[in-house]
């Protein structure tokens, strides 16, 4: 088992750079939301993915003291569920 947790671990790391350098052809209007406590991804990558992308319909929020999954937060209904379902109306 551990070999494959080390292969995973090899594979996220080699398609973060894959995905940053293709950002800027992302085609889709996107939400993309992140805790600034989250502790399993690195805020900075969300910004800088979010930053690179040239998509006009673009949405980054940043939810304070939030932390990897957003919708189980305690108070998920008043953060994320909400501006997600904000992002949804919209569209």
């Amino acid at each position: 088992m551990g070999s494959n947790k080390f292969r995973l671990l090899a594979e996220i790391i080699d398609h973060m750079d894959i995905a940053l350098d293709s950002a800027k052809d992302f085609p889709i209007p996107y939400i993309l939301m992140h805790g600034t406590s989250d502790g399993m991804c690195l805020h900075r990558g969300s910004e800088e993915f979010h930053s690179s992308t040239n998509v006009d319909d673009k949405t980054f929020i940043s939810i304070d003291g939030a932390f990897h999954e957003l919708f189980n937060e305690p108070d998920a209904d008043e953060n994320a569920i909400r501006e997600a379902i904000k992002w949804l109306e919209k569209h």
